[in-house]
């Protein structure tokens, strides 16, 4: 929809300015867990502000928890399974069970740690037959 025929209630609204400030950004559990390191048990014992819950999700305004997040770090193509679950919006435990399923290729052991390259799951993913 060009910008010259949009409805009066929402003229001046889209912007894609990087400044911009963002509504409706939400971030679910698992990826509130992996992006501060610690189980999805864990958050509900951590002094965070109030979960807003969508059905039996719990999800936080991603402005109000900016605060707690650690500084984010550079891109690199290696990722370890908890930054993997986040990104896929699941639980770690559900990434290894992804992983024995074959939905995503095995990781990659650097002593005790697991690593995954995020080209490397792409390609498995869009592989895989859509349903």
């Amino acid at each position: 929809m060009p910008p010259e025929s949009l409805p009066p209630f929402l003229e001046g609204t889209m912007t894609n300015a990087p400044d911009a400030a963002r509504h409706l950004d939400l971030i679910t559990a698992p990826a509130l867990a992996g992006a501060l390191g610690v189980s999805t048990y864990t958050l509900k014992r951590a002094r965070l502000p109030r979960p807003v819950h969508v059905g039996n999700r719990r999800m936080w305004f991603r402005a109000e928890i900016t605060p707690f997040l650690p500084a984010p770090s550079p891109y690199t193509d290696a990722i370890q399974g908890n930054e993997l679950a986040a990104l896929l919006g699941c639980s770690v435990n559900s990434l290894y069970r992804f992983v024995k399923d074959g939905t995503i290729p095995k990781g990659r052991r650097v002593g005790r740690k697991s690593f995954w390259s995020r080209r490397a799951v792409e390609q498995h993913l869009r592989a895989l037959p859509r349903r």
